[in-house]
This record gives C-alpha cells, structure tokens and sequence, in this order.
C-alpha cells in the first residue's frame, strides 16, 4: 500500500501519524518521520509488525472489532506503546478502505489528546473543502455555472468556460444567459428552463456563442438547489458536443445525397463508397487521438471495437480486449448497476453511470460512460460508449466525505464544549459536551444568547473580547460561565469565524479548567509556604540544575559560610573550593552524576569553611526533583553536625582505649592462669605425695591439713582452668575432640563423682529417666557441663531439698533437665547467669544453709560449650525461692560448624 505525496500532505494536516493495517492487523504503511518523532520506532523495523502488540493490553482491539464495522470507529484514547518504556495516550480514527487499491485495509489516524489543537484542524479542514470544491469544478472541462431564477448567471468556472469560450467571470457573472444563446434556442431554453424548475431537473442540447465569434453544440444537465438563504438555484454543466453534431449533420447530408442519387446507382455508389471510407478515416483520427474512452459492443455485450486510450487507462492492449465481454471486466459490486444501466439503453436508446473497472495490474479505477443504442444498416444492434476516468475525482469526492465526517464526529464526540451562533449572539448549535456542563436541554440552550451564559461580573470582560473578535477573526482567553442551577465555573475558551456561505458563523470551544484554578490557587498557597519554609529552615538548602549551577539558597546557608546568597548563587558547586575542602570535590562530583542519572545517593559527611577561615562539620543528603515536564532540580539539605562529630572522635577514642585495656585484661588473665598454674601442679603433686607416702605416719590433725591443703588445690586448680577456658572463648581456640559418646551413662558417673557434696549437703536426688542416648561429642567437655550444672543445683538448693535429673529425646534432640527446690532466680539474675563473671551476689539472709563459693564463669563456659555443639543451654524459674530448671539441648543428627 502506497499513499501518493499529495494524500500524504493532506493527512499531515488532519492527525500526527497515519498508519494502515491489513485483515489480520499487520502494519502495512506508516509515515517514517511521524512515526520516529511520536513512537520512536524505527519505519524498517515496524512495517509488517502486528499493530495490537503496541496497544495497552486493557484496550486491545480484535480484527472482527475493525473489519466488522461500516465505516468508522473512534477511539478517543487509545495508549501506544513507545519505544523508551511508557505509553503515549492519543486519539485513533479506525477507518475501514474498500476502494479498488485499497482492498480489505483500515486507515487509522492518530493525534495526541490536546484539544488546544482542535481549531486548527478544523480550519485545515475548511481549507481542504474549499481547495477540493475549487479543484472539481475549476480543473474539469466540463461548463459549471449556476443560474439563478431571473435566468441571470451567478457562477461559471472561470477556467472552463475561457478555455472552450473565451469568457471571464466578469464577462457573464450578473448578466443573462440569452447574452451568449443562439438566437434560435432562445425559447426552447427558457422553456426547458421553466420546466425544469418544477421538475428540479433536465437536460438539453442548445448551442452557445463564443466570445470571438461562432457557436458551440452542448449537451447540458441541470437541477435545482436550495442555498442557505433559501433560494433557488440551478447547476447547470455542459459538455461540447459539438463534434457529435457535426457528424450526425455529416451523415444528415450523406443520407440526403444517398437519396437524390438513387437514379444514377453506379455513380452514387462509388461516390458514396468514397465518402463512407472517408468519414471512416476521420472517425479513425477522432477516436484514436481523443483523452476519452471510446468502443463499440455488440447486442451480446462482446467489444468490436476500442480505441487507444483504453490502454493508458487500463493497462490492456486492443487485442487483449477484443471479443471480451464488458461485464468480465466490472467490479463485482457494480455488476447489478451495469444490468440496471443496459436494460435503460434498451428502454431509452441511452444511458449514462459510473463503474469501476479492473486495471490489468489488478487495481480498480472509476469510470464515468455514457452510451448510445444504434442500429446498422443491417438491423444490428450496436452500443457504442464514450467513457472518462474519474479515478482522482472519485478519490477527493471520498476524502471530502471522510472529511465532513471526521469534523462531524470531532464536534460530536469532542472533550470540550463547542458551541456554534451567529454573530449576534444567538446559539445555532451545540454538543453534547456543553450541554453537560451548563446543564441545559438542546431546546433551552438554543433559545439563550451566548452573554446570558455568563455571570453578570464577566460582561464588560466578554464585552471587550468581542471587540477584539471583530477586529482580529479570533481570540482566546479565561473566562466564567453560569450552570443552569446557577454556579460558576472557569473555562478556557478560543473563539474563531467562519462562513457557510454568506453566512458568518462564529465557533466557541470551551474547556472546564475549574479544577486546574483550584490547583493553581492551591500549588500558590503551597509556593508560599514552601518559599516560607525554605527561608525559615535552620538548615542549609541549595537548589542546582543538572550542570551543577546553584540555582537558589537560603538564609541558613549565607549565614553558616558568610558569603551572600547573589554571590553564590550562579556558580557550579566544584567551583567553591575555598568552601569546600578540596578532598570532597571528586567525591561530590561522582556523587552529583549518580542523581543525574537518577539514582539514590546516601548522605555525606563533609568539612567545609566559612570566610573567617572557621571549620564545620555538615552532613549532606540530595534529591532528584522533577518539575514539570523537562527541568529537573538536585536539592540538596546540609545540618550542621560539627559538634555532633567532636563527640564521635571522642568515643571513638575512648572505644578504643577501653578496647586496649580488654586486650591487656584478656592478655594478663591468660598470664597469670599459666603462671599460677605450675605452682599449683607442686603443691597438688606433693599434698598426694604425703596423703600416700605418710599417712600411716602422720597424726589426726597433720592428716586433716593436708587433706585440707589438696582440696584447695583442687579448687584452686579448676578455677586456673575455668580461667583459661575463658581465654580460649575469647581467642577462639577451643577445639572440641568428638567421639560417639552415651550421655545417660555420662549423666550417671558425675552424679556418683558428686555423692561426698549430696551426702554433705544432705540432698535428695531423683533420676527420673535417663534414655541410652549415643551423641558426638566432647565427652570431656559435655562431662564438665553436666558436673557444673549439678553442682550449681546442689550449692543452691538448701539442706533436706531435692534435685530431679530426666534425660529424654525425640526427632531433633536430646534432652537434659536439671530441676531443683532451691533459692530460685529473678528475672534479672536470669539475664545475667550466663554471662562471663555472672556471680550472682545473694544476702545473707538468702544465702544461709546454701554454698556461694565461686567466681561466676561456670555457666558461661557451659554456655559456649554447648554452642559449639550446635545445642543451647536455658534456665527457668518462677522466682526467688521457687527453685529453679536448667534445660540442656543437643542435636541428634546435626553436625554444627565449630568454627
């Protein structure tokens, strides 16, 4: 599908892109440049795409949608998809083509949703109506005037009528048609002009005087029209046949002859016999050299004879088309109007209509024939036509339709209101759209007068517009309208003139713009606000544009750096680097290029002087802000946090110092505990060296007091080495040696190892259960968890109570519960048992009948043991003596990373 450069202008002018599809939806013409600058699409990559996938999936459209439809189908807003990621929202006009080389195809028109164009377009329409009136009858060769009932010419097409007869408008136009009558016609015309009308049409052949002298045959149709100011008219066109007259008086003269030489047969038949070969050769020259059409048919409707411009007409030579019949070549559609068109020459010996016939190349074209029943010497009966193409003429006679409906459809399917009165004021015409927003019927909006649609403090206001109306042909402005119920409301307005045929009508397009005002007024009172806040703020505030140019500041800025807003503002921000510390510009500048582009900066800290040379500290944190529809701002927000920073290098430095005691702490607690511990090892050694050496030897109380001197070095030697397992927690270094291990049978040997502290603190203790369970495990490690959480239960739980040991398991875990009846915990000695020297200090009331010995770790290594075989460890109690629980929790299949 191709559009010729003259459709392609004329489209230009009605929409913004104009795309045709076939059946199936595929795209097989757009304009390149229109497409590019609308969609963004690229015209190779797009023809031959399927116009759906651009549409929005909650508008989709089906090719039954499109190709069901008569004519038309308009989409007020239909969402394309463009080629940078979002929708553009425009206006589609779906219009289905039938015309010979536009088979089975749908024109679609789109322009963007802005009604502020609407005037234009409808201008450009006018135009378009008045350059194709102009072009049919100023172009044809056809005579076009029209008369009016004083028989007095009104209108001629100037350019036909000087080239066949040598007059002017000026020459005809006011004057009476009897100025150019052959005297002769003079009476038949007026009496066919009388007839026809009251008939409102006819047709007859007279003859017209050239200016220069001579007459001219015409064949000439005329009907009656009523103008818009009710009067009536007559169309007249005429074609030359002057020809055709002079050939039938031709062949009036030859059959004369023919007759008054019948008593010289011989003679006359020679010389007739010259003559028709004669007359045949100049019908030859005529027929062969005329622009028109010319043929002959036999009654069978079989073609005998064509002339050459068939072949530039339809691509078909003569010997293609000779013995062909004339109903073959017709478009199907057409073929019942030809048999309509036959059984008239039948009837009448004439005929005249318009077909479409088939190129050779496939395409149809319009043809305009008329034609003529004649009967040979034979009897035979012929049909000779003389037939015209019409193809262009057709092709505007469409867009001109095409045209009247699309403003018929503009001003009846418009988004704003369009209101049409004359230039008194009286309303002529309104659409739907006004009458929603005034609130009127059509009959009560036709009776007003445009000034009563305003509220009386708008009447000098309108009246001043309409004294620029009368000067200028067309305004534009604000103004308020009253509703029907009686309130006001904002409109935008653009009035224009225009004529439908003398008469000057005035067309008003009103746009409700009531909620853009309250926005206006609201955005102005927020402006103010804003302008308030952003001069009040006790933070710094700068505006830049994209090149980094400061664009605005506050006072919280002049007042922290001492320079004046004028002399800040203008410059680019890498450019103030006696403000800004040299070290931050690069950072900055990368900063700026990532909100550029969109994205999100985290605040920034930075140092920054003032003119006296004093430093501070600001954090800084950006945004990207989007005004309207092409600037875009950084805003950016500066707090002072100068002091805020001294107190941060003031922790750090304490952070540190005390991190450097707790390394000396970690380094001296591990010192001491290897120092410590090789003594002990010789006083250990040597207490068992007497126990079993010399204990026959020694007396009562020598005995008492070495067994005294062991068990101090015992408990001596566990706290050395709780000591440095809490080194090794803190170094990381404890490393667990794991071996299938039974925890029950665990469980049961540090309760037998513990029997001289039950029997000495007289305790009851109850082995509930205690399940053969098989873990791996530090054995000697789970053993020192066990032993510490028993002995814990035993100190703690007063002489005569009791303490309950359970063992159980399922899917996940193994189990191990020790409960007892003693002092119990508080809530804050809960949070604080497991903790590294998590003593917890009792009073002496408390503590009477309990053991308090210790130093607090033997639950924090307990802790981490059990963490580093993948378990926890918990304690409960309901509070101060109510006893309390330890709950200890390994995993039976889990093999925990201990590192």
């Amino acid at each position: 599908m191709k559009l010729n450069k003259q459709s392609k202008n004329i489209l230009k002018n009605l929409c913004e892109l104009v795309i045709i599809i076939n059946h199936d939806l595929e795209i097989t013409y757009a304009d390149p440049e229109s497409l590019s600058e609308l969609l963004g699409y690229d015209h190779t990559h797009f023809i031959g795409t399927n116009f759906s996938q651009y549409v929005k999936n909650t508008e989709k459209i089906t090719s039954s949608d499109l190709f069901t439809l008569n004519s038309r189908k308009i989409i007020p807003t239909l969402s394309l998809y463009h080629k940078e990621d979002y929708y553009v929202h425009l206006k589609a006009v779906f219009t289905s083509i039938s015309e010979e080389d536009l088979n089975n195809e749908i024109l679609i028109l789109l322009s963007r949703v802005n009604r502020a164009d609407l005037q234009e377009k409808l201008t450009c329409e006018d135009h378009l109506l008045e350059i194709n009136d102009c072009f049919i009858s100023e172009n044809i060769y056809d005579l076009v005037c029209i008369i009016n009932i004083d028989f007095k010419y009104v209108y001629i097409n100037e350019n036909a009528y000087f080239r066949t007869l040598g007059y002017k408008s000026g020459d005809l136009i006011g004057k009476s048609v009897e100025k150019i009558l052959h005297p002769d016609d003079i009476s038949k015309t007026r009496g066919a002009f009388k007839q026809g009308l009251k008939e409102g049409e006819g047709i007859i052949e007279l003859r017209l005087k050239k200016k220069h002298g001579g007459y001219l045959w015409f064949e000439i149709k005329g009907k009656t029209f009523l103008n818009q100011n009710d009067e009536v008219l007559g169309l007249f066109i005429s074609r030359n046949i002057n020809e055709r007259k002079q050939m039938e008086a031709k062949l009036k003269a030859s059959e004369e002859k023919l007759k008054s030489m019948n008593k010289n047969l011989e003679k006359l038949v020679e010389q007739r016999t010259h003559e028709l070969k004669e007359s045949k050769e100049k019908f030859r020259l005529i027929t062969e050299n005329v622009s028109d059409i010319v043929s002959v048919f036999d009654e069978s409707l079989e073609l005998k004879y064509i002339n050459q411009a068939q072949e530039k007409i339809s691509g078909f030579s003569k010997e293609e088309l000779i013995g062909e019949s004339m109903i073959d070549y017709l478009h199907p559609e057409d073929v019942k109007k030809a048999s309509r068109f036959f059984e008239e020459i039948k009837k009448t010996g004439t005929a005249y209509g318009e077909f479409r016939q088939i190129r050779k190349d496939g395409t149809y074209t319009w043809l305009q024939t008329s034609c003529k029943k004649i009967i040979d010497k034979e009897g035979k009966i012929n049909y000779v036509f003389a037939t015209k193409d019409i193809n262009k003429k057709k092709k505007i006679e469409q867009k001109l339709k095409s045209s009247e409906e699309k403003y018929s459809n503009l001003f009846k399917f418009s988004n704003d209101g369009i209101i049409i009165h004359d230039i008194r004021g009286n309303i002529v015409d309104a659409n739907k759209k006004v009458l929603k927003l005034f609130g009127y019927d059509k009959e009560q909006l036709l009776e007003r007068r445009m000034y009563k649609l305003h509220p009386r403090e708008e009447i000098i206001k309108i009246a001043k517009m309409w004294q620029e109306f009368k000067k200028e042909g067309y305004t534009r402005g604000e103004v308020k309208y009253k509703r029907k119920n009686g309130n006001i409301f904002h409109s935008e307005i653009s009035n224009s003139l225009f004529k439908v045929g003398k008469k000057e009508l005035v067309q008003v397009i009103i746009r409700d713009i009531t909620k853009r005002k309250r926005t206006e007024e609201q955005l102005k009172a927020s402006e103010t606000k804003y302008r308030h806040l952003f001069e009040n703020s006790p933070f710094i505030i700068l505006l830049l544009n994209e090149q980094g140019k400061i664009l605005d500041c506050n006072q919280a800025c002049q007042d922290l750096v001492g320079i004046p807003k004028d002399s800040i503002k203008g410059k680019k921000f890498f450019e103030l680097k006696k403000i800004i510390e040299s070290e931050y510009i690069p950072i900055l500048e990368k900063r700026f290029a990532k909100l550029k582009r969109g994205y999100k900066a985290d605040p920034i800290d930075i140092r920054i002087n003032n003119v006296d040379g004093e430093n501070y500290w600001i954090k800084l944190s950006s945004t990207r802000v989007k005004i309207g529809r092409n600037q875009v701002i950084i805003q950016t927000f500066g707090h002072d946090i100068t002091e805020q920073k001294k107190a941060e290098l003031l922790i750090k430095e304490e952070i540190q110092k005390l991190k450097e005691l707790d390394q000396m702490r970690k380094d001296l607690i591990t010192r001491i505990s290897h120092e410590v511990k090789t003594p002990l090892m010789s006083i250990e050694g040597s207490s068992e060296l007497l126990l079993d050496a010399y204990k026959d030897s020694l007396g009562k109380e020598e005995l008492e007091l070495v067994k005294m001197n062991k068990r101090g070095t015992n408990k001596l030697s566990r706290l050395v080495e709780n000591l440095l397992d809490v080194s090794r927690f803190e170094y990381k270094k404890l490393n667990l040696k794991k071996e299938a291990s039974n925890l029950g049978t665990l469980i049961r040997e540090a309760t037998e190892e513990m029997a001289y502290l039950i029997q000495k603190r007289n305790i009851n203790v109850i082995i509930e259960s205690l399940d053969e369970i098989i873990l791996n495990i530090d054995k000697l490690r789970i053993e020192q968890v066990i032993t510490n959480l028993i002995s814990n239960s035993l100190k703690n739980t007063p002489p005569r109570g009791e303490v309950r040991l359970k063992l159980e398991r399922n899917t996940t875990w193994a189990k191990f519960t020790i409960e007892d009846s003693g002092i119990g915990l508080t809530k804050k000695e809960l949070g604080q048992i497991f903790t590294k020297f998590g003593k917890i200090e009792r009073s002496s009331r408390d503590s009477e009948d309990l053991d308090i010995s210790g130093c607090g770790i033997g639950l924090y290594i307990s802790k981490e043991i059990i963490k580093l075989h993948g378990g926890e460890i918990l304690a409960e109690s309901e509070g101060r003596n109510k006893g309390s629980k330890f709950i200890v929790k390994l995993p039976l299949n889990k093999e925990p990373d201990f590192n």
